[in-house]
């Protein structure tokens, strides 16, 4: 028997979470609630702004109302489309609601996302502050934010105003701040394979979400056990939400340089794609480096995408030296495959859009996960890229590619798949392939918490 959930804890579960929306545009409202009011004032207000919230099974009918007019024949604006909303509260809410004893436990979630490990310290500003204010526009204690899904632009800004309005009713004098996001339809396109879209250096993204309701519910909510989720008061998961601006040119110009340093020696001879794949870890269709180097026009299944061997075919042997894919790639730094136990799995939602910051126009990745746990299964990744892993996972530690502009050199082996090939020094000095802006933590409550908060 196939693994479902009951009508009610469908109805309890907000959307997008278990599966994607797959709306084409998302408005973000970011909510700082005013002065010191009674504490069911603000109580009121997620109950009366909840009820605008999209639930699971609600994002199950409208996935079925859209296959049913695809099968009609409709297209485009002729299938009727629905809303997909979101409502997340930060710590600060649940303290002006004065339900500290309901605030969900984990650490980051009061912490938020500021410090060394989820924000690193040279994105700061020359007085040491993180720049907050250049993405939401408002100070580290807002309370709330609220994502509205449509494909439509026109009925997401209409949306928004409502909602501001409505807020403003329950919540005069507060402050607000409106994020439009549509997804780059021109971003990098890998070659065509069916599956998760291309992330902003064109390189298939989102391969490890979850591949059935089971594991989503897993990596969600911490068990997919019926009874234990049956039980549960809240059945709410944390949502963590970060601005990052991703320099495509200098990702390109990174593997250049690599693809000539490997060039100039004896050995394998590399293409500009084949150093891209050193760099990120994967084919930019989504295969594990070492099989793209053995069958580069190889298009696999979404199974085998993401089924990594680092062991050779004859001896069996693990591939301990980095070989064939550098441990410093940045999907083998987050997850070595070696050590499954230091990675607990997240669901990723991630948008690529184009981003203006006071300069040019630049590919951005809006990244946004869900998981049951910030501290037992984001904070892995975030230690994995900045901090170094177990010395047993490693020969050589330089930080990853992407990251990290203070440490240069990154090493390499002069021909893939040989450890006594000798070793080439890449020096990317003064490229910087990313910048996280900023980001914050929040908590989706279920269906129980917001109509009784």
């Amino acid at each position: 028997m196939s693994f479902q959930l009951s009508p009610a804890l469908e109805e309890r579960i907000q959307c997008n979470i278990l599966k994607p929306h797959n709306r084409n545009v998302v408005g973000y409202l970011y909510f700082r609630w005013p002065g010191d009011l009674p504490a069911h004032r603000y109580r009121d207000w997620v109950r009366r702004i909840g009820t605008e919230v999209t639930w699971y099974s609600q994002q199950k009918d409208a996935s079925s109302n859209y296959r049913a007019a695809i099968k009609q024949g409709l297209r485009g604006r002729a299938i009727p489309q629905s809303y997909a909303i979101n409502l997340g509260l930060t710590y600060a809410a649940y303290q002006k609601m004065g339900r500290i004893d309901q605030a969900p436990g984990d650490r980051f979630l009061k912490q938020g996302m500021i410090g060394k490990v989820f924000f690193p310290p040279y994105n700061q500003d020359a007085q040491g502050r993180d720049p907050l204010t250049k993405f939401f526009g408002l100070e580290v204690d807002h309370h709330a934010i609220i994502a509205v899904a449509h494909d439509d632009k026109p009925q997401v800004l209409r949306k928004l105003t409502a909602l501001v309005s409505k807020s403003d009713f329950l919540l005069p004098g507060g402050e607000v701040f409106k994020m439009v996001i549509q997804p780059n339809r021109n971003a990098p396109s890998p070659p065509a394979v069916k599956g998760p879209a291309s992330g902003p250096f064109g390189f298939t993204d989102g391969i490890s979400n979850p591949r059935n309701l089971k594991e989503a519910v897993e990596f969600a909510f911490g068990s997919s056990d019926l009874t234990i989720l049956e039980g549960k008061e809240d059945l709410g998961t944390y949502m963590a939400l970060q601005k990052i601006t991703c320099h495509v040119g200098a990702f390109k110009l990174t593997a250049l340089k690599l693809r000539d340093a490997i060039n100039d020696r004896k050995g394998m001879k590399i293409s500009a794609s084949q150093a891209q794949a050193l760099l990120m870890g994967r084919h930019r269709a989504g295969a594990p480096v070492n099989r793209y180097f053995k069958t580069p026009r190889s298009l696999l299944n979404l199974e085998e995408l993401n089924n990594f061997d680092y062991r050779d075919a004859q001896s069996g042997k693990f591939d301990d030296q980095g070989s064939q894919c550098p441990f410093h790639a940045h999907t083998r730094r987050v997850n070595d495959r070696k050590h499954p136990s230091l990675l607990k799995p997240i669901i990723r939602r991630g948008i690529t859009y184009n981003h203006r910051d006071g300069g040019p126009l630049r590919q951005a990745l809006l990244f946004i996960s869900f998981q049951a746990s910030i501290e037992r299964q984001l904070l892995p990744i975030y230690q994995c890229m900045f901090e170094k892993k177990p010395k047993e996972a490693m020969t050589y530690t330089p930080p990853p590619p992407l990251l990290l502009p203070g440490h240069p050199k990154l090493k390499y082996f002069a021909k893939f798949g040989d450890a006594n090939s000798g070793i080439i020094e890449l020096n990317r000095a003064g490229i910087q392939l990313v910048n996280f802006l900023t980001g914050a933590f929040y908590y989706l409550p279920s269906k129980l918490f917001i109509e009784n908060p």
